[in-house]
């Protein structure tokens, strides 16, 4: 089907007869959400010059591929982005950042003593500090930050036009934060503390090499008693 720009370009060829079939997908609100419909319309095969115009409902359809869309970039328990998306994501911040010699800081991030947390509370209070720290994530970070679960327990931030010393004051933030979250379970709280490594790009580095200077602070930040960040 030959492309069109618009839904009056696309019935307007229809009726001129320069076309056999146009479709159109369009949505309206409803009182459960958004609808969405595909419109067909055809012409008569009876020379006659008209038309036939149908609606089809397909919200199911549109929420079924939505659902994919997510299966496929978002981590599931926290609802943050996946390694995926961080990695497509941090390459063209990174080719940017070069190419117009731009600061840019990664932050990796680990839940101190999780294997603890996950001993006391069990893995569902583990799942709920890992959900809480996401969200002390989204609360500290700006827009244009690329908050991502990198497995386990560890997280990363990518954050675009960021000095070193802009990453730092953000994770330390982010650390007292997660500090003073409390973390609802099983009509009790659950408290926890992270760790933050921060590193930034510098000239002919890879997102790989950042990842690892940052998490070698990371692990700079657990040796010297966790609950901290280090550069």
């Amino acid at each position: 089907m030959e492309r069109v720009d618009s839904l009056a370009e696309g019935l307007s060829a229809v009726l001129a007869g320069k076309r056999l079939a146009f479709e159109h997908i369009y949505s309206l609100p409803g009182s459960e959400g958004e609808r969405w419909y595909r419109m067909k319309v055809l012409t008569m095969s009876d020379n006659s010059g008209r038309v036939v115009v149908s609606h089809e409902l397909i919200t199911a359809l549109k929420r079924a591929e939505a659902a994919l869309r997510t299966a496929a970039y978002t981590d599931h328990l926290t609802g943050l982005n996946n390694r995926r998306v961080l990695s497509e994501a941090a390459e063209r911040h990174l080719a940017n950042a070069h190419r117009h010699q731009l600061p840019l800081s990664v932050m990796m991030l680990d839940c101190d003593h999780f294997k603890q947390i996950n001993d006391t509370f069990g893995h569902a209070g583990g799942d709920e500090v890992l959900r809480s720290l996401a969200q002390v994530m989204r609360d500290t970070s700006r827009t244009g930050d690329i908050l991502a679960r990198f497995g386990g327990e560890e997280f990363v931030a990518v954050l675009p036009h960021t000095t070193s010393e802009g990453a730092a004051a953000l994770a330390e933030r982010l650390r007292q934060a997660g500090e003073h979250a409390l973390t609802p379970h099983e009509g009790s709280h659950i408290t926890f503390t992270v760790s933050i490594g921060v590193a930034s790009l510098q000239p002919g580095m890879s997102f790989g090499e950042l990842l690892k200077h940052a998490d070698d602070a990371l692990y700079r930040a657990k040796a010297n008693g966790r609950n901290r960040v280090a550069t």
